[in-house]
């Protein structure tokens, strides 16, 4: 079998078309193989994938780049604040020494009036420059002092975020805005530069600058505000107003509003600023303020995007599913025998590479040797030191035998490693002689814990697979001498994901497919099985599902977008941004097939995956509506936690991610897979798609047509293989055969996929004749099965009367030739009652003897003493329900011996 996937038509259904993974050796098999030979009810039964639903009428933020996390916090907006005037005031030094003492003397003087000070107040000029350098800069043209810059809050500095209205908020006509970090930090440097120097001729008090935020409370000095300290300071709103703008808002009045800032909370992270209703509402600023969140503020986590004019184009999944092995680990320990003495540099063994057994660490005394690391009489079993005899590249070998790999499979080594030389020594996994055609992450540093994974490729590596470790000829300290150690250095199997490159192969493995009882996969497939599973794109080669850095501002028009309602779709999905290599996938299984309660593709349409693509209510009650929005924010951050926490990349570059589950019973399984599709740089969510996978786990331990005791009652199906040998062959007028041609496909659930086989294959072989065809009466007698090719002539005759026969060529038998006593031996194999352990070759040849006269119960006990036996088969119907087990109908009629002798043959 070679298999590969294709896209059938009309299959599972005329709107649903699946691709199969087909057999393109045979298209028999593939039907066969992918259940394609139900006649009804494909998409229970065939083995494919096929898109079940799909939703793009609304475009989402998205979770996997920040941007959920970013409007989470509150309706983002971006804020402007710069100090009006400086804060002065006189510090005894007693309050600077001791703690004792009041600041006198505040005020709020302009820069200009602060930089007067400087130039001539200031008792040492210098002292005064600084103060000005700290906080101003001066403009020539216009002779005026302006605040520095690192002491302003522009737009693009940072975002704030509105936080959703209280009660209290109401009351008080006040918001709440969270300042981001960027926005704190900024706060934090214009509350905590200080300047403080003595006046001219006055040493008692230092004159003290400093800038406030919010107003009087943000101003510490000594540990308490000016409030505090007794004096009534006061700074207008005008001076503390905070400039709120929408991200990539402009300069323009009708871009933003100004609200004056009253306090702080959280350490500073939260600030409160107070807006009556009148300033919202006024003509010229209700439909920005409406678009800033107005009146509530609403969290915009359930923002998004209609898509009424855009249609994506459907993309087809390939899904793979494979059967799992035991799991392969195996620690690299240092052999025995090995010299801790670096001039021994044969200590390993072996006189080659090749023929060094396999898990055993050698070098070629040319490169150097293999040493242990000793640890009083003994030596360390996780330890190796592998030390360099050379100026050129020194190398060392472990080998891996493929007997203990699988191709296709991914393989991890991990260790650590250290040296006290100039050295890189790095590790290759190959197949040869150091030599080309390296593995997964080769060649890759050793130094420090290292991790490095490969795909086994028994293409490339027929035999085994090598490790090298070796120290580059180009390293500054490699030379005689130079060595490093390894510790705990570890092969073991990984299921995080494999090759691309290696998904033919395991899929030509352990593909979960309806295979024939015969073909070992039938057992390789079966129950308990863990099962791997992977998503790629089909039909297109060169997909690489890669991601493009979200830039600040690709993350700021993302917001805008989603946030502010610009209804312009068109921007977003055009035929760049919804082409196959403009998007990525993510996915997430969400229902494995197994589970005690199966959710239907309607369950899942109304689920937080898809019911949020649904039109909003509208004409409810406000109650209603508050509830209704509740429910839906409660279904967003459901569907985030899976975008970010359980849904991954179906391709990263040229790894297949894998997802695994373990079933611990047979049948078909409806593996139900959550696509997410996002644009390239993962701001927004275009759409998702729901993807229907069905795979069977197949039953290698019990067969349908097996029964605990040969002859017993307890079974369904006649007990009938393919190699038994039938005496008087089945009729196919008997009621086994009529119920069993009656059985429809239809009523056949996904746990009947062994039952509706072992009846397609008894159908199948019935009118192949393999069960032969009844005479209807039969006379039986005595049946006995020889090994060997006897003829008639060895059953009835000594060797002397066949030597006769043979000198006069073969005559016919009769009374003058053979004369009246010496017609047949005596006793012969044709004649005896009973086979016994007699002495003739004949005899001991003998496997099976039957008679049929000897019946026990529905079984007729083989004489000779093996295993074999005779099962009498009878006739009984078998009857099958929809959603009820297949089950026999009446008593088995089973043949009677004729008692009446008259008409016995005999």
């Amino acid at each position: 079998m070679s298999f590969e996937f294709v896209k059938k038509q009309n299959k599972p259904t005329t709107t649903k078309e699946g691709i199969y993974l087909v057999d393109t050796e045979s298209s028999i098999n593939t039907k066969e193989l992918n259940g394609l030979d139900y006649d009804v009810d494909l998409e229970r039964f065939s083995l494919g994938n096929w898109n079940s639903i799909r939703k793009y009428n609304k475009v989402f933020p998205a979770a996997q780049s920040g941007v959920v996390e970013e409007i989470e916090q509150g309706r983002p907006v971006r804020l402007k604040f710069e100090p009006k005037t400086m804060i002065e005031s006189e510090i005894p030094n007693t309050l600077i020494e001791s703690g004792e003492g009041v600041p006198w003397g505040f005020d709020t003087p302009s820069f200009f009036s602060m930089a007067y000070w400087a130039d001539d107040w200031s008792a040492y000029p210098e002292k005064g420059q600084i103060l000005k350098n700290m906080f101003l800069s001066y403009d020539p043209n216009l002779v005026v002092y302006n605040l520095l810059n690192s002491f302003k809050i522009d737009y693009n500095d940072g975002f704030g975020y509105i936080q959703e209205r209280t009660d209290n908020d109401f009351v008080n006509n006040r918001i709440r805005i969270k300042l981001d970090p960027n926005l704190r930090a900024i706060r934090e440097r214009i509350l905590n530069t200080v300047w403080e120097g003595y006046e001219s001729g006055d040493n008692d008090h230092k004159r003290r600058y400093q800038l406030y935020f919010e107003g009087v409370s943000s101003v510490d000095i000594y540990g308490k505000n000016p409030t505090e300290w007794g004096d009534g300071l006061n700074i207008p709103p005008e001076n503390r107003q905070l400039s709120i703008g929408v991200v990539n808002g402009s300069d323009d009045a009708r871009d933003h509003i100004d609200a004056p800032m009253l306090s702080s909370y959280g350490g500073g992270e939260y600030i409160t600023l107070t807006v009556d209703n009148d300033y919202w509402e006024h003509e010229d600023r209700i439909e920005f303020s409406e678009r800033l969140g107005y009146p509530n503020f609403s969290t915009s986590i359930d923002s998004s995007i209609e898509n009424t004019s855009v249609t994506i184009p459907e993309v087809d999944f390939k899904v793979m599913c494979f059967g799992g092995v035991s799991r392969y680990s195996k620690d690299l320990e240092v052999q025995p025998g090995l010299t801790t003495d670096v001039n021994n540099m044969d200590s390993t063994g072996y006189s080659t590479h090749t023929t060094a057994e396999p898990y055993q660490w050698y070098t070629d005394s040319t490169y150097g040797a293999v040493l242990s690391c000793g640890e009083g009489a003994g030596y360390l079993t996780n330890k190796v030191r592998l030390y360099s005899n050379t100026d050129i590249t020194a190398r060392f070998w472990i080998k891996i035998p493929n007997d203990d790999l699988i191709d296709g499979n991914t393989y991890k080594i991990t260790g650590f490693g250290y040296t006290q030389d100039n050295i890189n020594p790095k590790m290759i996994v190959g197949p040869g002689w150091f030599s080309g055609g390296y593995l997964g992450d080769s060649p890759a540093p050793v130094l420090g814990n290292f991790e490095i994974s490969f795909t086994a490729d028994f293409e490339k590596s027929p035999v085994q697979h090598y490790l090298f470790f070796y120290i580059p000829g180009t390293d500054p300290g490699q030379e005689p001498g130079a060595w490093f150690t390894l510790e705990d250095v570890k092969i073991f199997d990984i299921d995080e994901y494999i090759s691309r490159n290696s998904v033919d192969t395991v899929l030509n493995r352990s593909a979960l497919l309806y295979y024939n009882k015969e073909d070992p996969k039938f057992i390789e497939t079966s129950y308990p099985l863990k099962v791997y599973l992977g998503v790629d794109v089909f039909g297109e080669d060169d997909f690489t599902n890669a991601e493009t850095e979200l830039t600040r501002e690709e993350m700021d028009d993302a917001i805008e977008r989603v946030v502010y309602g610009q209804e312009h779709v068109e921007d977003i999905l055009n035929d760049n941004t919804v082409s196959v290599n403009e998007s990525v996938f993510y996915y997430e299984v969400v229902q494995w097939g197994d589970e005690d309660v199966l959710l239907s593709d309607d369950d899942i349409l109304n689920s937080e995956y898809f019911s949020l693509y649904k039109a909003e209510e509208t004409g409810a009650s406000d109650k209603a509506l508050a509830l209704a929005r509740n429910s839906k924010v409660f279904r967003i951050k459901k569907l985030n936690q899976s975008q970010v926490i359980y849904s991954k990349p179906i391709v990263d570059g040229n790894k297949q991610p894998l997802l695994t589950h373990a079933y611990s019973d047979p049948g078909v399984k409806s593996i139900k897979i959550i696509v997410y599709r996002y644009i390239k740089n993962l701001s927004l969510l275009i759409e998702t798609i729901l993807v229907t996978k069905n795979i069977v786990i197949n039953d290698g331990i019990l067969l349908s047509q097996d029964f605990e005791i040969f002859g017993g009652t307890d079974f369904d199906f006649l007990p009938l293989k393919d190699n038994e040998v039938i005496i008087g062959g089945l009729d196919e007028n008997s009621k086994y055969n009529g119920s069993t041609e009656k059985i429809a496909d239809g009523i056949y659930d996904e746990k009947d996929f062994l039952t509706r086989k072992t009846n397609l294959d008894f159908l199948t072989n019935f009118k192949s004749g393999l069960f032969g065809k009844s005479p209807s009466l039969l006379d039986l007698n005595v049946i006995r099965v020889f090994k060997g090719t006897p003829d008639i002539y060895d059953f009835l005759m000594t060797e002397d009367q066949k030597d006769q026969v043979v000198q006069n060529d073969f005559p016919t038998f009769s009374d003058d030739f053979y004369g009246e006593d010496d017609r047949i031996k005596i006793d012969s194999e044709a004649t005896d009652i009973f086979i016994n352990d007699g002495d003739s070759e004949l005899k001991q040849n003998c496997m099976i003897e039957i008679n049929p006269q000897k019946l026990e119960y529905l079984t007729i006990p083989n004489t000779v003493g093996n295993k074999d036996k005779g099962i009498l088969i009878g006739d009984y119907k078998l009857k099958k329900e929809e959603g009820q087990p297949l089950q026999k109908e009446g008593a088995v009629q089973i043949p009677l011996l004729e008692e009446n002798k008259q008409k016995q043959a005999f």
